[in-house]
């Protein structure tokens, strides 16, 4: 239009954008299915995207983003010129880190893992520095549905494999016992 909003399959964009600000390019009729594609490559670093601009140089141009990076099948989304959030081609959902395995330190991430018919869920957390611990919270249903508290004495270098508390799917809670038999099970450095 002379007002440069732009309608494709419509002639309705200078209407849409008068009442929401968000018609400068409307795609599709209003009836049935509609939707826009971004067509890019799948080598190496290749990613389809779409940016949010406050500005016309440097960071400005890029202050929040959605991208889609081919190459690993990974979804991000970006605030503040920075990835903040990323749902791998495993459907682990990271929050403030990009990577996460047993042991990478992450913000918060979130892991679901549904191979083989076993289902778990592990929130991780981890310290600013490699002299912190590392915190996974894991819940696994191959394992009677138990809610165990892990931690990692390296960020950067030791899975979780110390089990610091276990609440059981009776009802029993262990501290420093991955099996417990009592309502509250404590186990000392004797035992």
């Amino acid at each position: 239009t002379s007002a440069g909003n732009v309608g494709i399959g419509n002639t309705v964009a200078s209407t849409i954008n008068s009442a929401n600000n968000g018609g400068r390019l409307v795609v599709g009729d209003g009836s049935g299915n509609e939707g826009m594609t971004i067509y890019s490559g799948n080598g190496s670093g290749e990613y389809g995207i779409l940016y949010f601009a406050d500005g016309t140089s440097g960071a400005s141009t890029y202050q929040g983003w959605m991208a889609y990076t081919h190459d690993v099948n990974a979804l991000t989304l970006a605030t503040s010129g920075s990835e903040k959030l990323r749902i791998t081609s495993d459907g682990d959902v990271m929050l403030g880190n990009q990577t996460m395995t047993d042991h990478t330190y992450q913000t918060l991430g979130v892991r679901g893992d549904s191979s083989s018919g076993v289902t778990s869920v592990t929130l991780l957390s981890a310290g600013a520095n490699t002299s912190q611990r590392s915190w996974a919270i894991t819940s696994n249903y191959s394992a009677h549905g138990n809610l165990d508290f892990k931690y990692s004495s390296d960020r950067d270098g030791t899975p979780f494999t110390n089990t610091a508390m276990v609440i059981n799917s009776s009802g029993n809670v262990g501290i420093n016992e991955t099996s417990p038999s009592a309502k509250l099970h404590i186990k000392g450095d004797a035992e």
